[in-house]
C-alpha cells in the first residue's frame, strides 16, 4: 500500500513524496500454501524536489526538469529472498524531458542515478513513456522502465550468501501499461499492469496495481 503526493511550491518547483507499508509471504513446496517466511513493515520513504527549467508551452520545444531526492530505508528485515527491500538510505538525481506531440499524445523520459549505503550497488535508471488522451480526463499510457545496478554480487557467485541479497547486481526491465478514469472533478481511479521482460538476479514478476488519486487547489 503506497501513498504518493505532489505539492507545487511555485510555478516551477514541486515537492513530491512516497511512503507506504507492505507484507511479503514466501511459499515453498508443490501444493503447500503455508508461508515459510512472512515479513511486514514500513517501505523505503522517498522525497524530492522537481525544478522545471523549460516549459514547452512558452518555449515551443520540450519541457525539461531536474529532480533531486532523498531515500530513507524502511524498517524491515533484509537478507531474505522475500525481504521488502534492500534496507538502504541514500540519494537520487534525474533529468526529465516530455512533450505533447499532439492534443492527445505525449511522450516523456527520465534518466537518473541512485546511490544508497549499506553496500547496496549504485543504480542507473531510465523510464520511457507514451501517453494518450482517449476522452475527457481518460488517459492511457505505455511505459518501459530499466533499473540497472552498476556493480554487485551474483546469486551463487563468489562471496554470495543469503544474507547478502541487498548487495546483488540486480537489473530489471519492466514493460507495462496503465489507464486512468476520472470519477469527479477531483478524483481519479487508475489501474496498471506490468511484466518483467528481462532481468538479472531478480524475479520474473507480473505486477498489478490499482490507485485512487485526489487533486486539490
Amino acid at each position: 500500500m503506497w501513498v504518493y503526493g505532489t505539492y507545487g511550491l511555485s510555478d516551477a518547483v514541486a515537492f513530491d513524496f512516497r511512503a507506504g507499508g507492505a507484507t511479503s509471504n514466501f511459499i515453498t513446496g508443490p501444493g503447500i500454501p503455508t508461508p515459510q517466511e512472512s515479513f511486514s513493515g514500513l517501505q523505503d520513504i522517498r522525497a524530492g524536489l522537481v525544478w522545471r527549467v523549460v516549459d514547452e508551452v512558452v518555449s515551443n520545444g520540450a519541457t525539461v526538469a531536474f529532480r533531486a531526492g532523498a531515500i530513507i530505508g524502511g524498517g524491515y528485515n533484509t537478507g531474505y529472498i522475500n525481504s521488502l527491500g534492500d534496507g538502504g538510505s541514500g540519494v537520487e538525481v534525474s533529468a526529465l524531458v516530455g512533450k505533447f506531440l499532439s492534443d492527445s499524445f505525449a511522450v516523456s523520459s527520465e534518466v537518473g542515478y541512485r546511490y544508497r549505503n549499506n553496500n547496496i550497488p549504485a543504480n542507473a535508471f531510465l523510464k520511457l513513456a507514451g501517453g494518450f488522451v482517449l476522452g475527457p480526463g481518460v488517459g492511457l499510457s505505455l511505459h518501459y522502465m530499466i533499473d540497472d545496478s552498476l556493480s554487485g554480487l551474483e546469486i551463487g557467485g563468489p562471496g554470495f550468501s543469503p544474507d547478502r541479497f541487498p548487495e546483488l547486481q540486480e537489473d530489471i526491465h519492466l514493460l507495462g501499461g496503465s489507464v486512468s478514469v476520472p470519477v469527479s472533478d477531483r478524483i481519479t481511479i487508475g489501474a496498471m499492469y506490468g511484466k518483467v521482460v528481462k532481468g538479472r538476479n531478480t524475479a520474473a514478476s507480473n505486477v498489478l496495481s490499482v490507485s485512487v488519486g485526489f487533486s486539490f487547489n
